[in-house]
């Protein structure tokens, strides 16, 4: 797959990886269809938005572009959205998916896990969050020694295997 796919912005965060110690590249994809009422990038639902930091890229591309710029690697990504598992955006991250396993990744979805099974073609991820921000169910996201909690407390953790690992929101690092 040589054709280069829009991201739209590449960030840096501590929070968003679910462990002690990893930062992770977020990795932001325009294209969503889950409408959730008091989404945070309300803007990335529309698959053609694109802003100044806006870049196209393979998946080999964004492997080099993680290489180049980890201050240690493998760091950690994130795939976030909009959402990465989007019809617009999935050909790119299973294409990334099945290149490269060595590099720690989560993927941040609103599809409940049935249906991200369907649409993940590799078990190349570490963690897939599922479900859709629910305002109802909000609490502070936060990432400490202890663990992570995530903006609401109905989206769930799961594991390659596509175990679920978490409970109301949280994920134990203990």
């Amino acid at each position: 797959m040589n054709t280069k796919h829009k991201i739209i912005n590449i960030t840096r965060s501590f929070q968003d990886y679910p462990d002690d110690i990893s930062y992770c590249f977020n990795i932001f994809f325009a294209g969503c269809d889950h409408d959730c009422p008091g989404c945070q990038n309300k803007e990335l639902q529309n698959k053609e938005y694109i802003d100044y930091t806006t870049e196209y890229m393979t998946p080999y591309d964004l492997i080099s572009h993680i290489k180049r710029n980890g201050y240690v690697f493998p760091p950690a990504v994130a795939f976030m959205g909009g959402d990465p598992l989007h019809e617009y955006n999935i050909s790119f991250v299973n294409k990334f998916l099945s290149t490269l396993s060595e590099i720690p990744t989560i993927i941040y979805t609103g599809y409940e896990v049935e249906e991200a099974k369907k649409r993940i073609k590799s078990n190349n991820f570490n963690y897939l969050k599922c479900g859709k921000f629910d305002k109802a169910k909000y609490q502070e996201p936060k990432k400490t020694k202890d663990g992570v909690w995530f903006a609401s407390t109905n989206q769930k953790l799961y594991n390659r295997s596509y175990t679920q690992v978490s409970n109301n929101g949280f994920f134990s690092f203990r």
